[in-house]
């Protein structure tokens, strides 16, 4: 009898890596067996499944996929970067509010590898995260979208525009009328002076924050409760970031530039 397909593809690491190193296109089995770190004994009764349920070929001594193979793995290797994505931190994306993310980019949530979840020292709850600080030094261009702002948000705004950074802010509507209430000569400079911009978003948002930098995108989650969590949530790699410069762009179009205060 023979085995379920979902059985044939996930219940064998063997199979489901040599399902996806196919993805390439045909192999031979000496490079098969060593980018798998096994031997052909350990294998041939995996590929035999894999041939048995029609998922790939072999000529020779070279193996590919068939077409119901590829059309197969086309779908599962996205499935499999998504578990990627929320495997080692699933505890902090199963407790927090991601309803802030539209839909056509929860549909691309796999491309958010590498995730971090880091919890600062009470001494440091209320200061921007070190290591971002310094990366945005280095960095062309920062964004952020935020509900609010740190104590010292104009020392360190201060300082990445000394070193040449380009800024682009979205913030709250009631965030905006309070800093032109207690802060309205910084925030006039601000709007004034040749940056990425300042905007103003005036809808709902369940979010406290996310900022990107050239090196990598940063947010601040409400828990699923709408409790305030001053752990930090941090992303790396070239999808991440394009992923976030689609989330900063989504909401600009959102948001209303600032020209004058």
């Amino acid at each position: 009898m023979k085995k379920k397909l979902l059985d044939v593809i996930f219940a064998s690491d063997k199979r489901k890596n040599l399902l996806i190193l196919l993805t390439d296109g045909p192999q031979e089995m000496e490079y098969i067996l060593t980018s798998l770190n096994t031997t052909r004994q350990a294998l041939l009764p995996q590929m035999r499944i894999l041939e048995e349920h029609n998922l790939i070929d072999h000529h020779a001594d070279t193996y590919e996929l068939t077409v119901i193979g590829k059309l197969l793995v086309t779908e599962i290797i996205p499935l499999l970067d998504l578990v990627h994505t929320l495997g080692d931190n699933i505890d902090y994306w199963g407790t927090h509010n991601l309803s802030f993310i539209p839909p056509h980019l929860m549909e691309r949530l796999d491309e958010l590898k590498s995730s971090i979840v880091f919890e600062p020292d009470i001494s440091q709850i209320y200061e921007i995260n070190r290591d971002f600080m310094e990366k945005t030094m280095e960095s062309e261009s920062v964004t952020s979208f935020t509900t609010f702002l740190f104590p010292n948000y104009s020392s360190f705004i201060t300082e990445w525009k000394d070193c040449g950074v380009d800024i682009s802010l979205i913030i709250t509507r009631e965030l905006f009328d309070k800093l032109r209430a207690d802060n309205y000569n910084y925030l006039r400079t601000f709007v004034t002076e040749r940056h990425g911009g300042l905007f103003v978003y005036d809808g709902d948002i369940n979010v406290l924050s996310f900022s990107q930098n050239d090196y990598c995108l940063l947010f601040r989650l409400f828990t699923k409760d709408g409790n305030f969590d001053n752990k930090v949530l941090v992303l790396h790699g070239e999808q991440a970031l394009g992923w976030g410069r689609d989330l900063f762009e989504y909401y600009k179009q959102k948001s209303v530039p600032l020209t004058e205060v």
